[in-house]
């Protein structure tokens, strides 16, 4: 919990904001608000999220999600990742083949 309301913390604006672990890669953040300085919590690149309070409408719990596996949910997402990557390297280098041959 980041309290903002005396204004003392430059990164936020004024307010109680919240850093949230998502269960997907759907945040911004690793837990450090824009790269600059500490870190407010820790999690995965991009699974966390900075967020005010009113903003926020359910707490998972263990009955909702399934903490015992969330790192294997973790793997699997940079898995997606990586074969995203791979694909579009197969394209670029396709592209770059049929370049070649029109010269």
């Amino acid at each position: 919990v980041i309290d903002c309301g005396s204004g003392k913390n430059k990164h936020f604006a004024l307010g109680t904001w919240y850093g949230v672990r998502l269960t997907e890669k759907r945040g911004d953040s690793d837990g450090q608000y824009k790269n600059q300085g500490d870190y407010f919590f820790k999690c995965p690149q991009d699974f966390g999220v900075f967020v005010q309070a009113k903003l926020i409408v359910k707490k998972l719990d263990g009955e909702t999600f399934d903490f015992a596996n969330e790192t294997q949910e973790i793997e699997a997402a940079k898995a997606m990742d990586d074969e995203k990557y791979e694909v579009g390297k197969t394209k670029i280098r396709a592209l770059k083949t049929a370049f070649k041959e029109l010269d």
